[in-house]
């Protein structure tokens, strides 16, 4: 939060209108550099510049921090906070799961039951499961 608010939390757009959001991702002109904000464009189809978009900005600051340090972003420097301040460098591990479902499902639900409401529903539960696991896949709680 340190860094942030001496970012832009107070202010959404700085250094003459290239950079943007809590953390002041950088753009460069035409997108043409490596600066933080030009990798969130490429990295996710969205535009830095728009305000709707600074809750991903603000999730891709602090992965591209965990990866590089605190380095690109200047509000740490003014700060006095260090590259690597804060940040757990140690091995950690990783896991992923993946289901894949290659063949037909059968769902007993009785004789009574109505096929169409059941179907629905599977559908529905698939979907949200489905949408919870891109939440958790991309970082978000």
């Amino acid at each position: 939060m340190m860094v942030a608010r001496s970012e832009g939390v107070d202010s959404f757009s700085g250094d003459g209108g290239t950079s943007f959001g809590s953390y002041q991702v950088h753009v460069t002109p035409g997108g043409r550099g490596k600066a933080v904000g030009d990798q969130f464009r490429a990295a996710t189809g969205l535009d830095p510049s728009d305000p709707a978009n600074e809750r991903a900005t603000i999730r891709f600051a602090l992965d591209d921090v965990k990866a590089h340090g605190w380095s690109a972003y200047h509000g740490a420097r003014r700060v006095g906070i260090s590259d690597w301040r804060g940040i757990e460098r140690g091995g950690g591990s990783t896991s992923t799961t993946e289901v894949n479902i290659t063949g037909p499902i059968t769902i007993n639900a009785g004789s009574n039951a109505d096929g169409t409401k059941v179907a629905q529903e599977f559908r529905a539960e698939l979907r949200r499961r489905q949408s919870e696991a891109a939440l958790a896949n991309s970082g978000a709680q």
